[in-house]
């Protein structure tokens, strides 16, 4: 592993902005939704940029877009629900057919998520927004996650209904929508660059990964696998997931047993990062004015502890990663 093959990498990462519990295009996170698209400009960031929201974006939002965007492989999951939400349905596929016929620069998406039993899982009411994902969805597309279970304390627990599934498809297939399973798959979908396009790194280079960051205490790449190297009371599945992004090993199932925490636990280079299975996370922490009334993020509110998180992923490499490749050397 060479300090610009492992940059290259860093480059194509999927990064996810403002969309952690608040909406990067209401007017309390919009500021930071620019500086941080600006600074990914600045720095030639190759890899997809993710803005999941709820909101009704503005002609003064999608013109800002269009003049300084124009570089960014830029998707906007348009996550609708056909549920009782904050703004009418009507409105909020109105809001994506301006966006689709107005922007330049950033893709537009259908992002269906959740569906709930007894709410939202029936045919006649996704059908306008199946049509909508037909006529003003990049490609047609459309993310479908399947069952979220609200009934219970599991928000991890997924409930499947064969049939509605299978006439859910059917439905798609009528309108010429393609269904893409998670967000993750969106980008090679549309022929973005994208890190998990990367084939996986070798165990030496896997190895020289985890000990950079500093999780070689942790874990170590063995045989095309990623395996327990010691204690990880505070590793978090956002630490695995962001292993396993980057040396597209897979894990010893062993090692997600007994993880509740999502979040990374540890800072890396410094910086407080945050990941999913599928994106890192760069933003900030706000209350959400969207107010969904399903939504996760509403539980407990006065226990949120808002905060800034993540960093501009280019610039990792430059002021620090560096120093490892030297000491190597050394």
């Amino acid at each position: 592993m060479t300090p610009k093959f492992l940059k290259n990498l860093f480059k194509l990462a999927p990064v996810c902005v403002n969309a952690e519990l608040g909406d990067p295009f209401q007017p309390t996170q919009w500021e930071g939704t620019r500086r941080r698209l600006a600074e990914s400009v600045i720095t030639q960031h190759k890899g997809p940029i993710a803005m999941i929201t709820k909101s009704i974006v503005t002609d003064e939002q999608i013109d800002w877009l269009n003049k300084y965007t124009k570089t960014l492989n830029l998707i906007v999951y348009f996550s609708v629900t056909g549920m009782v939400e904050r703004y009418p349905l009507e409105q909020t596929i109105a809001g994506l057919k301006n966006f689709s016929t107005k922007s330049t620069s950033a893709k537009p998406t259908v992002f269906i998520r959740p569906i709930i039993p007894g709410k939202n899982d029936d045919i006649e009411v996704l059908r306008p927004i199946v049509e909508a994902a037909s006529l003003y969805s990049e490609e047609s597309t459309i993310i479908f996650r399947e069952y979220k279970d609200i009934e219970t304390d599991n928000f991890d627990c997924v409930k499947l209904n064969p049939n509605f599934i299978a006439d859910f498809k059917d439905l798609c297939a009528s309108y010429g929508v393609n269904i893409i399973g998670r967000s993750r798959d969106l980008p090679k979908f549309l022929g973005m660059p994208s890190l998990f396009d990367w084939e996986k790194l070798s165990d030496e280079d896997s190895n020289d990964f985890l000990a950079m960051i500093g999780y070689s205490d942790i874990l170590v790449a063995k045989d095309g696998m990623l395996l327990q190297n010691g204690k990880y009371d505070d590793f978090s599945k956002g630490d695995l997931h962001f292993v396993e992004m980057f040396t597209k090993l897979e894990s010893d199932p062993n090692i997600k047993r007994n993880m509740r925490k999502e979040a990374m636990s540890r800072h890396v280079f410094g910086y407080h990062l945050d990941a999913t299975s599928s994106w890192l996370e760069w933003g900030e922490n706000k209350p959400c004015m969207i107010g969904c009334p399903y939504c996760i993020a509403d539980a407990n509110p006065e226990q949120k502890k808002y905060k800034l998180f993540g960093t501009n992923f280019d610039t990792i490499m430059d002021n620090t990663g560096f120093n490892f490749f030297r000491n190597k050397r050394a």
